[in-house]
């Protein structure tokens, strides 16, 4: 299983892995509620590198990452992709889901369920862990969108 994020952020940079600090814990604990482990995924961003802007106190602090940006990485992501073959791609967020589906593509639309991409791919979809950092009201959503993967996991691993 493939897990593809937006970008690293400061945390992220400065340890030197993906999904670290709040998001990274949030990500463990719904990981815990699917019966996954960190371990068995891989785990990516679309943006290989930390976009940033320069905040009103002078700091840096993250931004989303531009049209321009997102164009750069695909082809990184896709050979990614090609690499590790995964046999299901979990989206975490807009960003990653467009990466997947195309820019006409919605968390709103398509969390809490499996989609195919052009090439056959399945992706299920996933608001970011730190959404519900940001919007609290998330919180139940992502529990039952987290129900449904664990659904999804047990039906396919039956199948297999």
């Amino acid at each position: 299983i493939m897990l593809i994020g937006e970008a690293p952020g400061r945390e992220e940079v400065q340890a030197g892995r993906p999904f670290v600090g709040k998001a990274g814990k949030n990500l463990d604990s719904f990981l815990e509620a699917t019966g996954l482990a960190r371990e068995e995924l891989y785990l990516t961003n679309v943006v290989k590198f930390r976009p940033v802007r320069i905040s009103p106190k002078g700091t840096v602090a993250n931004r989303p990452p531009t049209q321009e940006e997102i164009a750069l990485c695909i082809p990184y992501l896709e050979a990614e992709i090609g690499q590790v073959n995964p046999r299901l791609i979990l989206t975490l967020g807009n960003v990653a889901l467009q990466a997947m589906l195309g820019k006409e593509a919605k968390i709103g639309q398509y969390h809490g369920r499996a989609a195919q991409t052009a090439d056959g791919r399945t992706v299920f979809a996933l608001y970011h862990p730190a959404s519900i950092i940001y919007n609290p009201k998330l919180r139940q959503t992502y529990a039952e969108d987290l129900a449904q993967l664990r659904a999804y996991l047990t039906k396919r691993d039956k199948s297999c």
